[in-house]
């Protein structure tokens, strides 16, 4: 039995309706968030906002963190004074 992949969203705008196609789980989510007061609609924007750019420095992190691994791994020696001519 095919079960469809997507749902089908309606969204209500000011100009009309905005179509949504989106997952089950994610269209539970949007249904949610329609739900919500505009209150609650602003923090749950800011905890997003938040976590985003904490994600952000944190992959910032670890990529600058793998990078000194890197560097520490590979042998480096200073090439002295050049040889003469």
């Amino acid at each position: 039995m095919n079960t469809a992949k997507y749902k089908k969203l309606l969204v209500p705008h000011t100009s009309g309706e905005i179509q949504i196609y989106a997952k089950p789980a994610h269209a539970d989510a949007l249904e949610r968030i329609k739900e919500m007061s505009a209150y609650d609609g602003i923090k749950m924007m800011a905890l997003i906002a938040e976590v985003y750019r904490q994600g952000k420095k944190d992959g910032a992190n670890s990529v600058f963190d793998s990078i000194d691994t890197i560097k520490k791994a590979i042998p480096h020696k200073n090439p002295g004074k050049p040889k003469k001519k």
